[in-house]
Formats: C-alpha cells, structure tokens, sequence
C-alpha cells in the first residue's frame, strides 16, 4: 500500500509514533522494552480520513519539564488546574485553572467549555491520573518512568 495523492487525515500522530510505525513498515519487530508512540501505518493509508488515532483512547499528554500540565484526546483538549505551571526553563511558575476546550471547532483555544461538558473533564482527568501513575509528575516519581537517554562521548560515526 501507499499514501494516495490528496489525502487529508487530521487524526493526532506524533513523531513518537516514527519507530513503531516504520518498525511495522520494515515487517519487523520493535524493541522489546518499552516504547513511546503507536503503530499509525492504519492512519497514513487510510484514504477516507477516517481512522481515528490511538491517542483519541490513551490520550496524549503535554509535559513542560517534568510537569504535566495537559491532556489530549479526541476533539479535546484539557488543561490541568496548576498553582505553578512551569513556564518558562527557569521554572517560573504561574497559577492556571482547569480549563476545556473543543480543539476540533476551536483551534484558537478561545471558548473555555468545562462547565458544559463535565463527563468529558471527569474522562480527561482520569487519563490524566493514569499518566501521572505511569510518566510521573514534578515530585511524583511514575512507575513506568524512565531516564532520559544520552550518549556520553558524541561523535559523527561517518568519515
């Protein structure tokens, strides 16, 4: 299969999804120790636009630094109450309300929805627990957190 010419999907996919996409496309395995991202080879050969993305059900999570500070999934959009959210890498902190938004009809985050649609703020707050129990948060080691990765001695492989 390959991508038909024109296709449109606006399904959310991430370049975490890269490695087990191409895992997938080279017909082999990907690691077998924990990864980040999905197999999104269903959304980029979908010619109707129709797939949803395997995020719309996990929910995509906004960290700054080591802050969660917000939770996607589907057409939504949720920014986690905060008395200090990181702003800037000097950690200035700021305080944020709990606020939701529609990010399919609006895009600018401009119409702040919570109160019409608390079953969907009580369904972004419990994925955003979950995250929380598996990634972490500022002072909340997560089970499933992991170091981040680096190479001690850089060095271009090439001549």
């Amino acid at each position: 299969g390959k991508i038909p010419a024109g296709a449109v999907n606006d399904a959310l996919c991430s370049t975490m999804d890269m490695l087990p996409t191409f895992a997938a496309l080279a017909e082999t395995q990907p690691p077998a120790s924990k990864i980040d991202g999905h197999d999104i080879r269903a959304i980029l050969l979908d010619s109707t636009g129709g797939t949803k993305s395997p995020w719309d059900d996990d929910g995509f999570f906004f960290y700054r630094m080591e802050q969660l500070q917000a939770v996607r999934a589907g057409d939504w959009k949720l920014y986690l109450p905060l008395e200090g959210r990181f702003a800037n890498l000097q950690r200035k902190r700021e305080p944020v309300k709990l606020a939701l938004y529609d990010v399919r009809h609006d895009v600018g985050e401009e119409r702040e929805v919570s109160a019409q649609h608390p079953e969907i703020v009580t369904r972004l707050t419990a994925l955003a627990e979950k995250a929380r129990a598996d990634l972490g948060d500022v002072d909340r080691p997560g089970s499933g957190q992991r170091e981040a990765g680096f190479i001690e001695k850089p060095m271009p492989l090439l001549p």
